[in-house]
């Protein structure tokens, strides 16, 4: 265990060099905001720009010819589990990074 006066030195040692302290911040703000950015054009790609149909069988088409299946859309059930299990929860720990980092 650490004595007193050795835990306060420590706690004091960031702050004792802001010019780093800022470029450490700065380094991490843009990572979680790039982050941000990715989740905001994948929710762009997934919910606006993919058509919504109707059924689930109406989702993919098979081509034969060169063994491949094309995403012809998404149901509005799938957009909604995209959106609560994945984006949803990133953009909360995205948000919860920013506030404990800054």
């Amino acid at each position: 265990d650490l004595s007193e006066s050795t835990k306060h030195l420590l706690c004091r040692c960031p702050l004792s060099q802001p010019l780093f302290l800022g470029v450490v911040l700065t380094i991490w703000t843009f990572t979680v905001v790039a982050d941000v950015r990715k989740i905001l054009f994948l929710m762009d790609i997934m919910f606006v720009r993919t058509p919504s149909i109707d059924s689930y069988r109406d989702m993919l088409q098979h081509n034969d010819e060169s063994r491949t299946m094309v995403l012809k859309g998404l149901t509005r059930t799938i957009k909604w589990v995209l959106f609560w299990l994945m984006f949803l929860p990133r953009l909360i720990i995205d948000s919860a990074l920013i506030w404990l980092g800054c």
